[in-house]
């Protein structure tokens, strides 16, 4: 009778471990999208502060908050990084900038990938639209 007992109290062990662990274990791959806004609108004097700010975007929490998000300059051959920064819990993200010169910039998520046992968290990357920046 106590064997019968052990293994019945073993065989539920086993079964709810792997119906819960089946429950808890997920995995899921999110979207996100990059603004980028400029200010002062138009053009600047060489030397002058430039707000270059904007939002990361993705309906995961965990893919817009806390993230790097880098501001490339267009440039021949490979885009330059210039600044990188982190994002706050709703995603947003600003640089401050002294431009001597025009400049082509855009911002730069490369996504993020975490996994464990069970667990696959991927967040794709994004790039925003490229913004002009005039300096006269």
């Amino acid at each position: 009778m106590k064997r019968v007992a052990a293994s019945v109290t073993v065989g539920v062990f086993l079964f709810t471990t792997v119906v819960v662990g089946a429950a808890v274990a997920h995995t899921y791959v999110a979207e996100t999208s990059l603004s980028i806004h400029k200010e002062p609108l138009g053009p600047t004097q060489a030397g002058t502060k430039v707000f270059v700010f904007g939002r990361l975007k993705s309906a995961r929490a965990a893919c817009r908050s806390n993230r790097w998000v880098k501001l490339m300059r267009v440039v021949p051959g490979p885009d330059k990084a210039m600044a990188r920064d982190k994002t706050d819990g709703d995603g947003n993200y600003r640089f401050v900038r002294r431009p001597l010169s025009d400049q082509t910039v855009y911002a730069r998520f490369i996504g993020s990938f975490k996994s464990s046992i069970g667990h696959s968290h991927r967040c794709l990357s994004s790039r925003s639209r490229i913004r002009f920046i005039d300096v006269s």
